[in-house]
């Protein structure tokens, strides 16, 4: 998507993203949602600034952008624009609070994979920050960016994988009940895997979803009715 807008943009054409942000103190998953969007812009902008606060700012363009408050207010006044809330003394709180520099420093330290169409990281985050409402511990016990401590997942997968085959080579009956789980599996990961392919292909989720999971289970109720017959 960004790549797109780079290649669409006039010279002097800014690209402004809203994010949903906090005022004060931003949490481990908000930090790195954060940096993983600002990651993707970088690789396609060539300069990219913020403006934080309770919701986040963020622009983007092929050539400079100007971060003094001065020449931002001489271009509403060029342009006759009044308006009630973006004032120059607003506008040099802005650029000026130590928050942005904060909050700079912040996206920085967790620079990390950039957010694609193809490896969406920031949904990780986006989900934690979400969950982190009804569970506030997760907040503030988030695990690091992805790869910290992937050993142990591995090791996890390898012994419940062990002790599956050894529990079903002692009966023949258990080879189908966990022929069984595995298809469900298999059907259930399909039916997550389908949808984020179609928005990768086509930048959309929910247009067509609904269609999307009918014809999905449409051919899983097909499937089961001539297995039966």
């Amino acid at each position: 998507f960004f790549e797109r807008c780079a290649r669409r943009l006039t010279p002097g054409g800014v690209v402004a993203l809203r994010l949903a942000a906090a005022e004060n103190v931003w949490p481990a998953p908000l930090v790195r949602r954060t940096a993983s969007i600002v990651a993707a812009l970088q690789l396609e902008f060539t300069s990219v600034e913020l403006v934080p606060g309770a919701t986040l700012y963020l622009f983007a363009s092929n050539g400079a952008l100007s971060t003094h408050p001065g020449v931002l207010a001489d271009r509403l006044r060029d342009r006759g624009v009044r308006p009630r809330l973006i004032t120059p003394p607003y506008l040099a709180y802005l650029y000026t609070n130590d928050r942005r520099e904060e909050v700079a420093r912040q996206l920085q330290a967790a620079a990390g994979r950039p957010n694609r169409d193809a490896a969406p990281i920031c949904y990780q985050y986006a989900a934690m920050m979400w969950l982190a409402t009804f569970y506030p511990d997760l907040a503030a016990a988030s695990r690091g960016a992805p790869g910290e401590g992937g050993w142990a997942w591995w090791v996890a997968a390898g012994l419940l994988a062990a002790g599956g085959i050894a529990w079903t080579r002692r009966r023949s009956n258990r080879r189908i009940v966990v022929c069984l789980a595995v298809v469900g599996f298999t059907g259930m990961a399909l039916e997550t895997v389908l949808p984020l392919r179609y928005q990768i292909a086509h930048g959309i989720v929910y247009q067509q979803v609904g269609w999307l999971l009918t014809s999905f289970m449409a051919g899983m109720a097909a499937g089961a009715y001539v297995a039966g017959s």
